[in-house]
């Protein structure tokens, strides 16, 4: 019955450093989204906060995941998955809009053109993530579980969790079009 203690092998003030370039790229992606997406961008931000949270207290609540850098690379690596993902559904939605369609069918034909890549990108980050789970050890094992965790979260937040916000922002303003920030093309009559 001997105690082991593990010094920090990257520095005493990793994890800080790590929290703070977290912190600075998503104070980026929260601006550049709000920015560039304006009412859908905030239904972004508000997805991506609810999928950080619910990540922090997945990986708080399961004792056997010890977070060091290959973690902290899954946990990044997730993340821009589900920030991809929302921002992959923005694009399909603006294209629709373009096309004439009003902002209700736009949001809809957005989301059911970017389903069927979003589901089968993440099923296949999923099992990728289960397969290095079952067949690694150590630290790659903690990799691969923290990976799956943030890949199923990404699923269940840009499926449901973003477009949910999208469509309780979307009940308040007047002008919804400007409030999510989308244009016509005008043509010039011949």
């Amino acid at each position: 019955s001997q105690i082991f203690t593990l010094e920090p092998t990257m520095g005493a003030n990793a994890a800080l450093l790590v929290a703070v370039a977290f912190g600075v790229l998503s104070l980026a992606m929260i601006v550049y989204t709000l920015i560039r997406y304006k009412g859908m961008g905030l239904a972004h931000v508000y997805g991506f906060l609810t999928y950080a949270l619910l990540f922090i207290v997945c990986i708080s609540l399961i004792p056997a995941i010890r977070v060091d850098i290959a973690g902290v690379f899954a946990i990044l690596l997730s993340a821009v998955g589900m920030v991809f993902f929302d921002l992959y559904a923005f694009h399909n939605i603006r294209d629709e809009f373009a096309t004439g369609k009003t902002l209700t069918a736009s949001i809809k034909s957005g989301y059911k053109k970017s389903l069927a890549f979003t589901i089968d990108s993440h099923v296949n980050l999923a099992v990728a993530a289960l397969v290095l789970y079952l067949i690694s050890t150590a630290t790659v094992k903690y990799m691969s579980l923290i990976f799956l965790i943030g890949t199923l979260l990404s699923a269940a937040c840009t499926l449901a969790v973003t477009r949910f916000y999208l469509y309780m922002f979307m009940a308040q303003p007047k002008n919804k079009i400007a409030f999510c920030n989308l244009r016509r093309e005008e043509t010039e009559d011949e």
